[in-house]
């Protein structure tokens, strides 16, 4: 029997999917079977593409430090301390479950 071409899945979409998982449910949350759920394959093309769980969350860690950052650059009124203050408060309207994971409980330290 032929079968078509198996699909790729790349590190963009396993860290996109690990993102929306902990956006909703908590970093603590994920794991390699929810988010084959959520890419709808497998958990073999995540261990493709990540050692083990671990570098998978620091990748999704960096993810994280990325959207707080460009909070940050979108507010950009000249006054760093007024700018940090309403990008925090930005960051934990948004993101709420992550704010809280990361400050509040301090998943990852």
């Amino acid at each position: 029997m032929i079968t078509g071409p198996k699909k790729k899945f790349f590190k963009r979409q396993i860290i996109n999917a690990a993102f929306e998982i902990a956006r909703t449910e908590g970093i603590d949350q994920i794991s390699t079977r929810k988010i084959a759920g959520k890419i709808g394959s497998s958990v073999a093309p995540i261990y493709v593409n990540f050692k083990n769980i671990e570098e998978l969350i620091e990748a999704l860690i960096d993810r994280i430090i990325n959207v707080n950052q460009q909070i940050l650059r979108e507010e950009n009124t000249g006054k760093p301390f007024h700018d940090i203050g309403r990008a925090s408060l930005r960051f934990a309207i948004e993101y709420s479950v992550l704010f809280r994971d990361l400050v509040i409980k301090k998943i990852v330290t």
